[in-house]
């Protein structure tokens, strides 16, 4: 699976690039939401699905959404594109769900939510005949 992960502390980037890679998935770790969203605008970007953090740092001025959900919020316009926010702020998850967008807290069980979003993307591309 190719997956863009979008986190802007280096030790947590690297740990969890090294993860995904560990479970033979092909992951672009980038550290900004400027270069998600740069990212995901070329036609070429061919991802299976997105994890950002929620708590990304602004770029310019405060958007209406903390930057995290607002990365989430350009990936989810392509339907088929899964996104998955993490955070260790519960009121950021919850708002990201209540806005449709599927997040996970971060901390001992983030893995475990993680691994439980990419298998249920593996599973149905299997009903649906992609990889």
């Amino acid at each position: 699976m190719r997956i863009l992960l979008v986190e802007d502390y280096p030790g947590i980037r690297e740990s969890l690039a090294r993860y995904l890679r560990l479970r033979n998935h092909h992951v672009t770790a980038v550290a900004t939401a400027l270069e998600a969203t740069d990212l995901l605008a070329l036609p070429a970007a061919n991802l299976d699905a997105v994890i950002t953090d929620g708590n990304l740092p602004y770029l310019v001025g405060r958007p209406a959404e903390p930057v995290g959900i607002e990365v989430a919020l350009v990936a989810s316009t392509d339907p088929g594109l899964p996104v998955l926010l993490w955070s260790g702020d519960d009121v950021l998850v919850q708002r990201a769900k209540a806005l449709g967008i599927p997040a996970a807290l971060k901390g001992s069980r983030a893995f475990t939510e993680i691994e439980a979003f990419l298998d249920g993307i593996e599973a149905r591309a299997e009903v649906y005949g992609a990889s």
